[in-house]
């Protein structure tokens, strides 16, 4: 399985605005490169392997 991360995360790591992190993850979800497991408040991001 992938890697799991927050948003929050995403920030901190690359030093982006909370808004740039959930644009590009938005992009990553539809695309099917990430997807989106647990629940919405305490879920983490996985990175879909192929």
């Amino acid at each position: 399985m992938g890697e799991r991360f927050s948003a929050k995360e995403i920030v901190q790591t690359w030093h982006v605005s909370l808004k740039t992190a959930r644009r590009d993850i938005s992009a990553l979800l539809h695309s099917k490169l990430l997807e989106y497991i647990r629940s919405r408040r305490k879920g983490r991001y996985r990175t879909n392997s192929r």
